[in-house]
């Protein structure tokens, strides 16, 4: 543990590795696949400087707002977004934080204490599993003028009975055919500039047997 972060220098490395690859290739769209949510911290951070105006997605059963010193694991899988807003180990802070008005948290219901408390004071807007039905997010983001968006999908806003494939499972999520269905109608009405897809397990540790997919199609 460093400045309460598990794995800092290991996590610092490779953000920066990531960074620097982004600076050179110069890509338009990015998808990252794999690892667990801080894997966006960097693409995102790349986009919002070409797209500053683009609304971030984020699909996830979990906040994700830690800070280190308010995270009671050191994880930094719970602390990506609260760091892309400006706020946390300064190392990983972008140079033009996201704002929060552009977050959309979409899924979260397993929030800590100050994850709670940092929503109901500033302007993220929050849509629950149930809010998701219809074409509320859509006719929402029109309103605001959106027309790039960016989809973080942490597989954990899926009901755990229904795709078992999820590192960190969290009750009552979002029916997988509810889902693919939603993506598909952000996929018509807006521009997609980036997508991760972290916490994918595909198979128990221990063997590699019972192998679980999710087939997205969004072209």
């Amino acid at each position: 543990t460093e400045q309460n972060i598990l794995e800092r220098p290991a996590l610092l490395k490779q953000f920066e590795a990531v960074k620097s690859l982004l600076e050179r290739e110069t890509p338009d769209t990015i998808f990252t696949l794999g690892g667990d949510c801080s894997v966006a911290m960097a693409p995102i951070s790349y986009l919002l400087e070409r797209h500053p105006s683009m609304a971030v997605l984020w699909f996830d059963g979990h906040g994700d707002l830690n800070t280190p010193d308010s995270s009671s694991s050191g994880a930094f899988h719970g602390m990506p977004v609260r760091h892309l807003l400006g706020e946390g180990d300064a190392a990983f802070c972008p140079s033009q934080p996201l704002p929060a008005a552009q977050l959309y948290m979409l899924g979260v219901r397993d929030l800590d204490p100050g994850e709670a408390t940092y929503l109901k004071n500033h302007p993220v807007t929050v849509f629950s599993v149930a809010q998701l039905e219809g074409d509320a997010l859509l006719d929402t983001l029109e309103q605001r003028g959106f027309s790039q968006i960016y989809l973080h999908l942490d597989l954990d806003v899926l009901e755990h009975s229904q795709f078992e494939a999820i590192a960190f499972p969290t009750p009552d999520g979002l029916l997988p055919e509810r889902f693919i269905s939603l993506l598909k109608r952000l996929k018509s009405k807006f521009e997609v500039v980036g997508l991760s897809l972290p916490t994918y397990l595909p198979f128990e540790l221990e063997q590699l047997s019972g192998l679980r997919f999710l087939v997205i199609s969004m072209s």
